[in-house]
This record gives C-alpha cells, sequence and structure tokens, in this order.
C-alpha cells in the first residue's frame, strides 16, 4: 500500500464499511476494495489524498464527481451508495465494486476490436453519456481507459463509464475558476480542437468528439492523433486529418470522420444522432437502447431546434434540428432553415420593391387622366404606351410663342378679311370662346382643346383643320 494514502486493510469507515485492499492509486486520488458488512457485499470506496487538501480545486471537483454520478441513473454509469468524509477531513465516495478491465486493458490484451464489438460498446457508453448531457453535466475526458468492461452475474459485459471528475456543468453555471484550472486536466490525445483551446469552451460535442476518437482506437489499436510532446499533438489535432481507418466498414469510417470533424457544428449535434447512426454497426437487438438513447436526447434536440428558429443576426452559430447528420450529411439541417428563412426575407424586401414600384406607376396614370381627362368614345384607342409615355417635343424652329399654361389665355384666331392688326410674333394671341355645342369633346393625352375641337399639342383649329399657329397666315 502506498504511504500516501490514509487509509490500510482492516480499517472500519463509518462502522459498516471495511477495507480489504488498495486497487489503484492517481495524482489526487485512490481506490480501495472493501466490504460492506451489513449487506455482506463487495464495494469500491474512492478518497481524495490527504495531501490534496491542500487543493480547493481537487477538493471541489471529488465533490462534483459524487453529485454527477449520483445524478444519473444509467444502468452503463457506476452506482454511487454513499458519500461522507474521514475523520481527518478526507472525502471519499462509496461505489459498487466492478470486475473486469477497462477497454484500453483490452486492446492492449486482445489487439484491435471487430467493428460490430466497438460500435455496440460505444453504443452502450452513448446511454450514460445521453443522460448526462441532459442534465447539464459534460463529461470532458472520455477515454477508452474510463470506460470499464464490467463482468455481469450471467457472465456477460457491460460497458460503465467512469472518472467525472472534471465534468462541469455546461448548462448550470460551473465555476469559472475551476473551469480555468481544468484547462490542464484530462487526456490531450481525446480532446477537440476547442477543448485544447480553452477549457470553456468545450461543450456536449467535445464529448462527441472523444467518442470517435474512442471509436478509432478500438478498432485500430492506435490513436487518431499522435506526437512526443503535447504542442506536436495539439497541432496536429487543430489543423491535421487522422491517419485513414484501414479494413472498417465504410459506414463506421463516415461515423468517425463525422465525429472528428474539426468544425462543432458540422459534427453530431447530440448522442441521439450518433446513436441512430451506430445502430446499422452493431448487433441485432439494440434498437432499444437507441431508442432509449434518442429520448434522452430529445430535449436537447428541441432546445436546438428552439434556437435555430430564432432570427438573429451575424454569423449562423450552431445547433441544428433533430435528424441533421444521421445520414452521413456534413450540412446540419438547421443551417438550411435558416438560409431558407434568409432568401424569404429577402424576397419579402423585393417584394415591397415592386410594390413601391407599381403604385409609382399608377401614381402617374392617374396624374395623366386628372390632367387630360379621358378619351370620348368615337375616338381612336390609344396605344398601351401612350399613357405613360411624356408628350413629344415640339420642334420651333419658327420661334413662335408657347403653347400657353392654364394662368394664360389660348390664342385667338382673326377672321378673314378683319381690319384688325395681326399680332406680333412674339405676343400671345387674345382667346375667343369658343361655340357652344351640344357635345363638347374631351379630349386624349397629347392633345388640347381648340373651338370645339382636339387637335395636337403645338397646334390650334383653324381653316382647314389643326394647324400650327403663324401669325403672318391669314386663315389665323
Amino acid at each position: 500500500m502506498s504511504s500516501s494514502t490514509s487509509l490500510k486493510p482492516g480499517d472500519i469507515l463509518a462502522g459498516k464499511y471495511r477495507i480489504e485492499e488498495l486497487i489503484g492509486e492517481g495524482g489526487m486520488g485512490a481506490v480501495y476494495a472493501a466490504q460492506h458488512l451489513a449487506l455482506e457485499q463487495p464495494i469500491a470506496i474512492k478518497c481524495l489524498l490527504p495531501e490534496a487538501l491542500d487543493h480547493h480545486q481537487a477538493v471541489e471537483r471529488f465533490t462534483r464527481e459524487a453529485r454527477a454520478i449520483a445524478g444519473i441513473r444509467s444502468e452503463h454509469v457506476v452506482r454511487v451508495l454513499d458519500v461522507s468524509a474521514l475523520p481527518d477531513g478526507v472525502p471519499y465516495i462509496v461505489m459498487e465494486r466492478l470486475e473486469g478491465h477497462d477497454l484500453k486493458q483490452h486492446v492492449q490484451l486482445h489487439g484491435p476490436l471487430d467493428a460490430a464489438t466497438a460500435a455496440g460498446y460505444l453504443l452502450e457508453a452513448c446511454d450514460a453519456v445521453a443522460e448526462a448531457h441532459g442534465k447539464g453535466i459534460v463529461h470532458r475526458d472520455l477515454k477508452p481507459s474510463n470506460l470499464f468492461l464490467a463482468l455481469q452475474p450471467d457472465g456477460s459485459h457491460k460497458i460503465k463509464v467512469l472518472d467525472f471528475g472534471i465534468a462541469t456543468a455546461g448548462r448550470a453555471g460551473s465555476n469559472a475558476e475551476l473551469t480555468a484550472t481544468d484547462a490542464i486536466l484530462g487526456s490531450p490525445a481525446y480532446m477537440s480542437p476547442e477543448q485544447l483551446r480553452s477549457a470553456r469552451e468545450a461543450d456536449r460535442r467535445s464529448d462527441i468528439w472523444a467518442l470517435g476518437a474512442i471509436l478509432y482506437e478500438l478498432v485500430s489499436a492506435r490513436l487518431p492523433f499522435d506526437a512526443d510532446n503535447l504542442p506536436a499533438l495539439a497541432t496536429r489535432i487543430v489543423l491535421e486529418e487522422p491517419p485513414p481507418l484501414v479494413g472498417a466498414p465504410e459506414q463506421l469510417v463516415q461515423i468517425v470522420s463525422h465525429c472528428l470533424e474539426k468544425d462543432p457544428a458540422r459534427r453530431y449535434q447530440h448522442v441521439g444522432q450518433l446513436a441512430r447512426a451506430l445502430e446499422g454497426c452493431v448487433p441485432a437487438g439494440r434498437a432499444s437502447l437507441v431508442s432509449r438513447i434518442e429520448k434522452l436526447a430529445l430535449p436537447l434536440a428541441l432546445e436546438d431546434t428552439a434556437h435555430a428558429a430564432e432570427p438573429r443576426q451575424g454569423p449562423i452559430s450552431k445547433t441544428v434540428s433533430w435528424n441533421a447528420g444521421l445520414e452521413g450529411s456534413r450540412e446540419p439541417s438547421k443551417v438550411q432553415s435558416v438560409a431558407a428563412w434568409g432568401r424569404t426575407q429577402a424576397a419579402n424586401s423585393r417584394s415591397g420593391k415592386l410594390i413601391m414600384a407599381g403604385g409609382a406607376a399608377l401614381a402617374l396614370v392617374a396624374g395623366f387622366l386628372l390632367v387630360y381627362g379621358a378619351r370620348t368614345p368615337d375616338e381612336a384607342p390609344m396605344a398601351p404606351s401612350a399613357a405613360l409615355a411624356p408628350p413629344p417635343l415640339q420642334s420651333n424652329p419658327l420661334n413662335v410663342s408657347p403653347i400657353p399654361t392654364a394662368s394664360q389665355a389660348p390664342p385667338e384666331a382673326s377672321a378673314p378679311g378683319s381690319s384688325e392688326p395681326s399680332p406680333s410674333a412674339t405676343s400671345l394671341p387674345k382667346r375667343v370662346a369658343p361655340v357652344a355645342s351640344p357635345r363638347t369633346p374631351r379630349c386624349g393625352a397629347g392633345q388640347v382643346l381648340s373651338k370645339g375641337h382636339c387637335c395636337p399639342f403645338g397646334t390650334v383649329w383653324g381653316v382647314g383643320g389643326c394647324k400650327r399657329p403663324i401669325a403672318t397666315d391669314p386663315a389665323f
């Protein structure tokens, strides 16, 4: 037994737990095999090392692990039976004792696993991770040595997820100082690019990255990313692609590739999607487990869908709808939904502009009708574009007087043989009231009423019809 531990075989804790032997020890804690005296059941006791009591973060992480495990009811998480402290203040956790070995040892002893077995083990781990994520808990240290292959009474094996010591409450407001300290903890070979950059960026999709790295190692007996030192390893994880999986089924290769996307938004967004993808790789009879995992992940999917439905400005972030990525698609359907929303807004904007243009055209037509009136029934129909076209420009080579405005009188015609002097070329003729008639014509666009007749702009009614007014012509 290590001299650093405060327990030894034969010690009785709380009057009911007898220590048998030390079965494991790490930098901050130790695990003992023990016996529950009243129930005569084997148990395991995990306690913090005495020297770790000086580190506030270590105590907090240990307490947080107990709370995290106790809140998860999955059969693929080790059960917590009790939590207390030794007389010297060292906290401990009483858990069920597992018989077997972890997947890291299994691969070292037996070599790589076949695709169906590896996918089945990962599916069981997804059950525990899905429930943890549903409670806002991100494990952050998933790896083969934390997936324990526990021997069952009937001789079968079952995966148990261990070590929630550096788990974070992703939605419940974790301690910022503790999270910053945790940035150096964990296993870098299984960390996502965003977790390597900052522990605060690690969310449930970082656990999905780790599950993909585990699956890669189980079927190939090698790490997806490896290097001699941490900086080189981090560079490869962030910038490089893992070596191809040789000999693995294409479907499993696609699953691993989807888990190991550098961009979190391109991965499976929750383990329900990963479980559905794994269903085609596992032995028959696991449909009920897949359904349970999807049910556990459903609140997360609905939450993502709600976020996707909210109009937002700026770059589109993560989160996708429930079925995104299940068919191996690398484009989340949420992005498609938001893009469709953007196209709708653009179409609405274009429609508004068309309505404004149409309103302007109608106003122009109404203006012409108000100024020039409607055509009489006996007149020839006007060309469709005439109502919108401006009146033609008239040349004025003889420098005659312009057509009078509403405030000016129209030119007066001199009768033939009249003794009155003819008006000058630059003066406006006096207006003569038109002869009353029972039916006064209403002139159309581009015409003016002259002596009871409609004449084109720039002309007046004279002998022989509409003519341009010239002062020297005796007909005017």
